[in-house]
């Protein structure tokens, strides 16, 4: 047996714009926890990559900053579990160094690509298969790309794999993914195993040997290599589990074990699943179906491309005035803004938001790589704070959205991510989508749900459902108002109205653009 009373789990979460390392008690508290951004790269307009290198050494900082944070004795780390950002395509060489970038789940070159499968019904056999429709986030989109454009990067590739398994390759030397981050791509979900026929579909057979060795999340176990050990102050026998990807670790965090748990995720995407117990692709052609860590269950996830992000983009872009009072006032520029919408009423004075500002479009609840963010409603009338407050509201009416194609109607939320930290956002959600919304403690559930998984796989817990009894605790729960609940279901049928009317517009504008961009016309 462990040595309960001295014993500590290490989480390492590789985001897409933040790595963390969490140190948890077998409570679930969060003990120490270190941080470092990393930067997003884009060479081309509508590229996402990222250093492979940078994220790795990133990954190493943060584990030796928490372990001397936390001056515990290195083999108190009982396991170490790693999750991390999924889809994309991060190629390690014969070499084994990164064969390029790692292109990420933001990236959009392939959105050309996935709109003529969707338009050919390839996207819809494919689902079939995968229970997954293709966008440009995943790796089956990504790898085509490639395969037409730099055939030379694949060549001198030896294996294609995600984020965490980069950072469990680089700290184990094992080179393998778990079901969760390959799943959703070229699985058979049903057989929880690749799929031959996907490969052919996408005429991909010459590339096959680049997929990784695929195991369930909690036997994808390994001890640290040595010399990695000492540099993040672990100790050298210390057991390192990868997955599963941040996503189903976060669900894993937030205690989601039963079909129909709920969970949401507003971070810089905004996802959206539900534990099933049967892999249901039902309603088609919409989403991901993924493998979960346990066995009999998986999971149905509709995600949008963006989050948090609109967010970010409208306080940078237009909120310095706001920044400079929360300056002056001592307090959080987050509370001064909420404060001043709070004095605006639901429905924003009339203004719908709508969020899709990524440059790779929309992948949830429709696959639209063409979809821009607009505003619909302004008039002179209207405020800064009347606009901020519809992007809070047009990222809450795309959560509804996303609900509306689950296959069930979730009866609660189970909500994660960085909007859960404001009280006011929770709030709208539950008034926006009708629903109540759980939180639970503490804040970094990603790594928590990595935790609990490096936990399982060492033993320490008989399984998932004892880990997440001793890890998981619920905080508070937030119930729409009626009144206001009723209100936003007309709101919403009206934002569904308005995407639907500029659905062809998106794709001229688009198709503009390139002209412009061809014939220089944008210099």
């Amino acid at each position: 047996m462990w040595p309960v009373e001295k014993t500590f789990l290490l989480g390492i979460d590789a985001g897409t714009s933040v790595i963390k390392s969490v140190i948890f008690d077998l409570e679930g508290n969060e003990r120490w926890i270190a941080s470092a951004r990393t930067e997003v790269l884009s060479p081309v307009v509508g590229w996402a990559e990222q250093d492979m290198l940078a994220v790795w050494q990133a990954v190493e900082q943060v584990v030796a900053r928490v372990m001397a944070e936390s001056q515990l004795p290195p083999h108190q780390i009982a396991a170490v579990g790693i999750t991390g950002q999924g889809d994309g395509t991060w190629l390690i060489g014969r070499d084994g160094e990164p064969a390029y970038h790692a292109i990420i789940w933001l990236d959009g070159r392939g959105g050309e690509l996935a709109e003529r499968w969707l338009s050919e019904g390839l996207s819809q056999r494919l689902f079939a298969l995968t229970g997954t429709l293709p966008n440009t986030s995943n790796q089956s989109v990504q790898l085509c790309w490639l395969a037409q454009h730099r055939p030379d990067i694949l060549d001198r590739s030896q294996v294609a794999v995600h984020a965490k398994d980069w950072v469990f390759y680089k700290m184990t030397g094992q080179l393998c993914s778990d079901e969760s981050d390959v799943s959703f791509t070229f699985f058979d979900v049903r057989r929880r195993a690749y799929s031959d026929e996907v490969f052919e579909l996408l005429g991909l057979q010459a590339w096959r040997h680049l997929m990784p060795i695929v195991r369930p999340c909690h036997q994808n176990l390994a001890p640290i290599r040595r010399e990695v050990a000492e540099r993040m102050g672990l100790a050298p026998d210390t057991p390192v589990a990868s997955g599963p990807l941040d996503v189903t670790a976060t669900a894993l965090g937030v205690g989601a074990l039963d079909a129909g748990d709920t969970v949401s995720i507003l971070g810089t995407a905004g996802i959206h699943e539900m534990v099933l117990d049967r892999p249901d692709t039902d309603p088609p052609n919409v989403g991901y179906t993924m493998c979960y860590p346990l066995t009999d269950r998986w999971l149905r996830m509709v995600p949008t491309m963006t989050g948090t992000v609109s967010l970010d983009w409208f306080i940078q872009q237009f909120c310095q005035e706001d920044a400079n009072l929360a300056r002056q006032r001592g307090v959080d520029l987050y509370h001064v803004l909420e404060e001043a919408m709070s004095q605006i009423p639901p429905g924003s004075g009339g203004i719908i938001y709508h969020p899709y500002i990524c440059p790779g479009g929309e992948r949830g609840p429709f696959m639209k790589p063409s979809a821009r963010a607009q505003f619909f409603g302004l008039s002179n009338a209207h405020t800064r704070h009347h606009l901020l407050r519809a992007v809070y509201e047009g990222v809450a009416l795309s959560v509804r959205d996303c609900y509306l194609h689950m296959p069930a109607n979730p009866t609660a939320v189970r909500l994660a991510g960085g909007g859960a930290r404001s009280p006011f956002w929770v709030q709208m959600l539950a008034d926006v989508t009708g629903t109540p919304m759980q939180l639970f403690a503490g804040s970094e559930f990603g790594a928590r749900g990595a935790a609990i998984n490096a936990a399982v796989a060492v033993g320490l817990f008989a399984d998932y459902r004892e880990a997440v009894r001793r890890m998981v605790c619920p905080a508070s729960e937030f119930h729409p108002h009626p009144q206001r609940a009723a209100y936003y279901a007309d709101i919403h049928r009206l934002f569904q109205q308005v995407y639907r009317a500029v659905w062809d517009a998106w794709d001229e504008l688009a198709r503009l653009q390139r002209t412009a961009e061809q014939s220089g016309r944008c210099d």
